[in-house]
Formats: structure tokens, sequence, C-alpha cells
């Protein structure tokens, strides 16, 4: 049993960053929150900017966040100051570990479908991957607000993060709300990603009996 829940662990661990990894990719790679968010929450009214100025600041900021980009921080027609610039290195820096670790995860999780079958492990490494969504869920229902400031506290180790929109005029077309539902769409993934695992416990357990 504890060999069992030695194994779980880092399974779980690997398929939570796996999991938060590829809900970012997908917000990363096809904006569809932004482009939803940009109708819904009405950004160009609350911004000032239009539609064009919008999409196309939002764009650079997410190519150069991208881990195939390289070059300094740079938006075409925003302002933004030292400060400013230096957070979105930072967040390049996180934005490239995490898909690092996404892709070591992802490795590590295709070896253990392979090679590892006990459905007590794979549904107990699901239940532990909700952990995180469970928690996170229940911050942001409780007081998105304070769970937002909490997690930049954690992330980052300067106040670099808080914008001021005289200087960094990107804040103003980037709404806490859009935030919030790309954190509820990554905690989603990581659902799913725990469901899949245990899924995939009851399917191996049924393959070990017809083996």
């Amino acid at each position: 049993m504890i060999k069992k829940i030695l194994i779980a662990l880092p399974l779980a661990l690997a398929m939570l960053i796996l999991s938060i990894a590829m809900g970012l990719g997908i917000i990363h790679l096809t904006n569809f929150i932004y482009y939803i968010d940009i109708e819904v929450l009405d950004i160009p009214a609350n911004s000032g900017f239009s539609r064009d100025t919008i999409l196309e600041n939002y764009h650079a900021m997410m190519e150069y966040l991208s881990p195939f980009s390289g070059g300094e921080f740079h938006l075409p027609s925003m302002a933004y100051s030292e400060s400013g610039a230096f957070h979105f290195e930072e967040c390049k820096v996180i934005f490239n570990r995490l898909y690092l670790w996404g892709a070591v995860s992802f490795v590590f999780v295709s070896l253990m479908a392979v090679f590892y079958r006990d459905k007590f492990t794979y549904r107990l490494a699901g239940i532990l991957t909700l952990v995180l969504p469970t928690v996170t869920g229940i911050g942001i229902a409780v007081d998105f607000e304070r769970a937002f400031v909490i997690f930049h506290k954690l992330l980052f180790d300067n106040m670099d993060w808080i914008f001021d929109p005289r200087y960094d005029e990107v804040i103003l077309i980037l709404p806490s709300e859009f935030f919030m539902h790309c954190g509820i769409f990554i905690a989603l993934c990581v659902v799913a990603g725990a469901v899949l695992l245990m899924l995939f416990g009851g399917f191996k357990s049924v393959r070990r009996k017809n083996d």
C-alpha cells in the first residue's frame, strides 16, 4: 500500500503540471478566452482603446510570452514602463519553465501508462490531482481579488506586477475577470486530467483481467 501511495504522489504531481501546462498552452495558442472576453466584458469601451489597438497589443504580448519567441518585450501602440516590461520578462521565464516541466511530465505520465498497472494507484493519483483545483476554486469563489494577490505574491518577489495604468496601459485591456476565466479554464483542464487518471486506472484493471 505504501509503495502504491509513493507512486501515486509523483504521478499526481506530473498530471497536475501537465494539465496546467496544456491549459495554459491552449489559452496561449488559441486566445479563445480573450476573444470572448473582449466582447463580453466590453473591453474597448472600458479601456478607451479601439478593438484593433487592443488586439494588436494583446497579440504582441502573447507572442513575446511564447517559448518560441526571442527579443525584448515591446508593445506596438501602448505605453509601458521599465518595471512593467520586467514583469513580463518574469512571466516569460515562468511560462517557459512550466512548458518545459509539462513536457517532462508528459513523458513520465506516458511511460507510466505503458509500463505500470494498478487501479488503486491511478485512482488515488486522480484524487490527489483534484486537490489544487478544489482549493483554487474555493479561493476564487470566496474572494477572487484576494486569491489573485496571494497568487502573485507566491510567484513574484517584487511588486512590479502592480501596474499603474498611467505608465502601463496594457493593464487597461487585461481586466481581472479575464484572469479569473483563464484560471477557471486551467482548473477544468486539471479536473479533466484527474478524471482521465481515474478512468485509465479502471481501464488498466480491465486489461489486466483480460490479459
